[in-house]
């Protein structure tokens, strides 16, 4: 298994979306390759806790992982929400649909958001818990739209009305594809789920370069022409 500090450089290009899913069972098998891609990328805390969530194009719901180890996913918890939270098919728990509520808020205030991944990667997961945004230190950043780096929102219970307001507010921002959640982790989100995963792994290695760069006198921002 990769560990987080044996990341790749990521290429530059296009952030690489994949296939639109055209049915719910390539949703699901979609949401079953990122699962074990967060694992082997090392974007998973040591409890595998996470939750994906792919959108049918054309649909008015959303695929869900119905399980808090994204390690031991298997189809079957995989479960089907209308955008309204209506469980329509599987089962969820309350902490889980605490949980659905935050990728709900996305697609509500992105439309064109198709898929949303959330973690606790080490690296951006404390920055999260140390209440400090990820600035735009890292090319890769820049080059694949998140010239503002990735903002911090202030801790909300998961779920909760403040959770989902903040969340809704930060992704309205073209900018942002992604936000910490202060004391929890971090949510990503791109047109696929593959899209979501690479934003996820952007944000992953700012973060380590960043807690890196501290011993050296801390990360500097990319000049203000490369964050345009």
């Amino acid at each position: 298994m990769t560990r987080p500090e044996q990341l790749t450089p990521t290429p530059t290009g296009p952030v690489p979306a994949g296939p639109v899913p055209s049915s719910a069972a390539e949703a699901r098998q979609q949401i079953l390759l990122v699962a074990g891609q967060l694992a082997e990328r090392g974007l998973l805390s040591a409890s595998g806790h996470g939750n994906i969530s792919c959108r049918l194009p054309g649909a008015d719901e959303v695929c869900y992982t119905a399980t808090s180890d994204l390690r031991t996913l298997t189809e079957d918890r995989i479960a089907r929400l209308g955008l309204d939270g209506e469980v329509r098919s599987g089962q969820l728990t309350e902490l889980a649909l605490g949980g659905a509520r935050m990728h709900l808020a996305v697609y509500a205030a992105r439309p064109a958001a198709g898929s949303v991944v959330h973690s606790h990667a080490p690296f951006a997961t404390a920055y999260a818990v140390a209440g400090r945004p990820i600035g735009c230190w890292a090319e890769p950043l820049a080059i694949f739209g998140m010239p503002a780096g990735v903002p911090v929102l202030p801790y909300a219970e998961r779920g909760s009305e403040q959770a989902q307001r903040l969340i809704s507010q930060a992704a309205q921002e073209e900018s942002v594809s992604a936000v910490l959640l202060g004391g929890h982790g971090v949510l990503a989100f791109g047109a696929t789920p593959a899209a979501a995963l690479h934003v996820l792994t952007l944000v992953e290695e700012a973060a380590q370069l960043g807690i890196r760069a501290a011993g050296l006198g801390g990360a500097q921002l990319l000049p203000a022409e490369a964050r345009q």
